[in-house]
This record gives C-alpha cells, sequence and structure tokens, in this order.
C-alpha cells in the first residue's frame, strides 16, 4: 500500500504553489486573482486575508475548487478554456 500523498492547495492565486516566479510572489501579495480580473474575494476561517486557493491537489490528481478558475479565457474570443476543453477534440498526445 503506498502512503497517501494527502490533501493540499494545487495552485494559489493562479499560479501553481511552487512558483517562486516574481510575477507569482507579486499576485499573491496583492491577493489578485487573474481569473475574475480583480482581488480574491473567498474568504478563510482560518487566515484573515483572502485564502486564494484555485485547485486542490487530492490523491495525486488536481482538481479545481473555484469557480472564478472556470473563467480563465481560452483562445476562442469570450469562451472560457473550461468550455473549449469540453467541445474541442484534443489530438492524442
Amino acid at each position: 500500500m503506498t502512503k497517501s500523498r494527502g490533501n493540499r492547495p494545487a495552485e494559489i492565486f493562479g499560479y501553481l504553489v511552487g512558483d517562486q516566479s516574481t510575477e507569482a510572489r507579486i499576485t499573491r501579495e496583492k491577493h489578485f486573482c487573474p481569473f475574475a480580473g480583480k482581488p480574491c474575494n473567498k474568504k478563510s476561517r482560518l487566515i484573515s486575508f483572502p485564502c486564494g486557493v484555485c485547485t486542490v491537489e487530492c490523491r495525486g490528481q488536481i482538481h479545481t475548487v473555484c469557480p472564478h478558475r472556470f473563467e480563465e479565457r481560452g483562445m476562442i474570443e469570450n469562451v472560457p478554456r473550461v468550455l473549449e476543453d469540453i467541445a474541442l477534440p484534443r489530438s492524442p498526445g
């Protein structure tokens, strides 16, 4: 039996948890949601600032937990990426 890696945030304010780029750091400091185009409005009972968790890792898979994450713009004008992913066929990789 393999030990579970547990549940944890995978993406915060639109950037992977391990992303230490200047852009990711500034976005986190400003609590900015790149998908809503404004500061994050998600509340936490444990911290006094917006929590900013977009996705979580659970049993090795990434799951979206923020509704704003579904608003990410795709390549087709005014169409969210999630709808593109559903509608457009992907070629086998």
